[in-house]
């Protein structure tokens, strides 16, 4: 139980932002050239710890550790149909890792390829053993409600942040220091009026957005799971309770998360989620085309696909009323816009990177070297504040460990999400698929999923928990059921 308590406050700290500096490879402080003890780090560290603990000592743990026989492996005959799976993404993950391990050899400064190294070797273990434990514990649904709920609260702060045009005085969560005056908080120019964005706990709008978008996704499967019924008429109390209380809760939960997922004015994110949002309705409506929810006209519910879209419509006009005025005027890009040509800078500098060193300029390494070699005044950008990470994550891992490492890991998620797609259409399924899918895009357009440790956690918590839906036991009664209308 001790693990499964560290797990869940390791998820409560994934918006939380609190750190403390533990060295500087360069003189002068630059975010990407510091090693950081993240307050989540005693979390993580000791989830793991337990975890592994565990497992080297299986007669240690109970059968408490794992409460739900279903998500178990006991036979060797079952674990066996599952071991080919399970060694391809070690298989494919190491070779990652020793080409990120290679990269330190031509890296510029070792100190800093070191720490991103170990960085990332902390993230692949904590993959790996979240798929086991959601697997065989059975935490799916209940990471997801932690997801959703943690949605809601940074969506609160998100908003009162864009009401008060300053921070909440949250800095022991996190919060950036945002204001009106203070430099380098990211605005946001509305009818001529510049207001700050939404920053939640996170340290910028970008990632706040992405947590909210897989909030979203998360609420998105609680809500359509809560639809699952019978076709009989209920009565009213039942009504009530499902409709009035159950339900409504989660319509409102969904308005509240994309209310601070606007106030992100995060472009990105807002791509994001509405391809999860498509994405859901689709693989809901082929779950009930499956099960042939349209064929029973004497049904008293609707299909799940039906009333989803009808939530979702009545959420987007009741968003577009309230929010309009200040998301319309973002939703209009131009590629004379300075964010949107200096994104399109990144890229050139990241492919010349990449030409320059294919075999990587070590991992952590890419903002010191193209400083050092002079790329950055080069492809025009020469503020300091401009210096940053390439803000595409595919480029910017060719560029720091190499195109086979990039190659190693592009085979890795293709793996992943083959096997997602041969599983049977389950709600399960769909929503790991969704937020693999969303987590995937994001990564065109900015670097955090690589380079900050919210948006680390936030990508290798996903993968694990799409190696969990694929690795588990999938026999012939788990399959989509029949009468779910």
């Amino acid at each position: 139980m001790l693990t499964q308590s560290l797990f869940f406050v390791l998820l409560i700290f994934i918006p939380i932002g609190t750190k403390f500096l533990v060295y500087q490879f360069t003189p002068g402080f630059h975010e990407y050239e510091t090693a950081f003890v993240y307050l989540s780090d005693i979390f993580l560290l000791g989830f793991l710890a337990f975890y592994l603990f565990h497992n080297l000592h299986p007669k240690s743990s109970s059968k408490s550790q794992f409460p739900n026989p279903n998500f178990q492996i006991n036979s060797k005959s079952k674990l066996s149909k599952f071991t080919t799976p399970i060694t391809n993404h070690k298989l494919l993950i190491t070779i990652f890792l020793f080409f990120a391990g290679l990269s330190i050899f031509f890296a510029f400064g070792k100190g800093l390829a070191f720490y991103s190294l170990a960085r990332l070797l902390i993230m692949v273990i904590m993959t790996f053993a979240v798929a086991e434990f959601v697997r065989r514990a059975g935490l799916f649904k209940k990471v997801l409600a932690l997801l959703a709920i943690l949605a809601v609260a940074q969506s609160v702060i998100g908003f009162l942040q864009f009401e008060r045009q300053a921070n909440l005085g949250l800095q022991i969560l996190g919060e950036s220091p945002i204001s009106g005056s203070a430099p380098g908080v990211s605005k946001v120019l509305v009818h001529g009026a510049k207001l700050i964005r939404a920053y939640g706990t996170f340290p910028h709008p970008n990632i706040f957005g992405a947590f909210l978008t897989l909030g979203l996704v998360s609420l998105f499967y609680l809500y359509v799971k809560s639809l699952e019924s019978g076709g009989e008429r209920p009565n009213f109390k039942e009504f009530f309770r499902a409709f009035v209380i159950k339900r409504l809760a989660f319509l409102i939960a969904i308005f509240l998360v994309a209310v601070g997922l606007t106030l992100t004015f995060s472009r990105s994110s807002w791509i994001g989620a509405i391809i999860a949002t498509a994405m859901f309705l689709l693989l809901v409506f082929l779950q009930d085309i499956k099960s042939r929810a349209f064929d029973r006209p004497g049904n008293f519910w609707l299909p799940r696909s039906i009333r989803f879209f009808g939530a979702m419509l009545a959420v987007a006009v009741f968003l577009l009323a309230a929010l309009g005025w200040v998301a319309v005027p973002r939703a209009q890009v131009s590629p004379t816009e300075r964010s949107i040509a200096l994104r399109l800078d990144y890229n050139r500098l990241g492919l010349a990177i990449v030409a320059q060193r294919p075999f990587g300029v070590g991992i952590g390494n890419q903002v010191l070297y193209a400083y050092e070699h002079g790329l950055y005044q080069e492809f025009g950008m020469k503020k300091a504040s401009d210096w940053q990470p390439v803000h595409n994550l595919y480029l910017l891992i060719a560029s720091e460990i190499g195109v086979l490492g990039l190659l190693s890991f592009l085979i890795f998620i293709v793996l992943l999400s083959s096997r997602l797609f041969k599983l049977a259409l389950k709600l399960e399924t769909a929503v790991v698929l969704i937020l693999l899918v969303t987590v995937l895009v994001l990564g065109f357009f900015d670097h955090y999923f690589w380079t900050l440790e919210q948006g680390r956690l936030m990508l290798w918590l996903v993968i694990g928990m799409v190696m969990a839906v694929i690795n588990r036991p999938h026999s012939s009664t788990d399959r989509t059921r029949p009468s779910e209308g």
